[in-house]
Formats: C-alpha cells, structure tokens, sequence
C-alpha cells in the first residue's frame, strides 16, 4: 500500500515537472507564432507556475489529512506512541527478569532448607558415633 502511494507521488512530482516543462513550451510557442509578448509569456508562465504549486500544496494537504484520517481509522499509532510503548515494554521485561531472579533464590532457598530439615530429620533417628 505504502509503495503504490510513494509511487503515486512520485507520479505526481514528475507531472509538475513535465507541466512545467509544457508551460514553457507551449508560452514559446505562442511567442513565436506572435500571439504573446516576451513580457506577457513570462507574466503568464509566472501566474500558470503559481497556481499549480498552490494546487500541489492543496494535494498535499489534502493527501496529508487523509492519510492521517486512515492511521486513525486502522488503529496505527504514531511514531512517539510507539516509542514510549516499546519502553515500557522494556521496563516491564526488565521487571519480570527481576522477579524471576528473586523467585529463582528463594525456590533455591527453600529446597536447601528442606534439604537441610529432612537430613536433621534423618541424623536425630541415629546416635552419634
């Protein structure tokens, strides 16, 4: 989805260019066949220049809103929320390997004690030697 929109700008980019291209060509021509002034060509080029890169901003704009309305539509987060969710995930990871630790110690605790108990248990039924 992603590459079809890049690929969508892209297009998008080249058109300007090729318009700019075709402004350009097309204000020559008409001063060669002498029905625009040098000066009137440039006038013109100009204002043509202007009101397609106001009407590229507008696209952009536009496309800008809507990707952003579709994020919010499917749920994808921003790339700060992101961000701070990976780092509580981390602190909870950490967290968790803490507790997992001192779970560990104190399972190993407890099994020498019961060790210990059950060989006091044992050696309290001999007599000493």
């Amino acid at each position: 989805m992603f590459k079809k929109l890049g690929d969508s700008l892209m297009a998008g980019l080249g058109a300007v260019v090729l318009t700019r291209e075709k402004i350009a060509e097309v204000t020559q021509r008409l001063v060669d066949e002498a029905k625009l002034t040098r000066d009137e060509a440039t006038r013109l080029n100009h204002e043509l220049m202007e009101r397609g890169e106001t009407e590229w901003h507008t696209l952009e704009q536009e496309l800008g809103s809507r990707l952003q309305a579709g994020r919010e539509k499917l749920g994808f987060g921003y790339r700060d929320e992101i961000d701070r969710l990976g780092a509580r995930v981390e602190d909870l990871e950490k967290k968790i390997s803490l507790l997992e630790s001192v779970v560990a110690r104190q399972a190993a605790t407890a099994q020498a004690q019961m060790q210990a108990n059950a060989q006091d248990s044992h050696n309290e039924g001999k007599e000493p030697i």
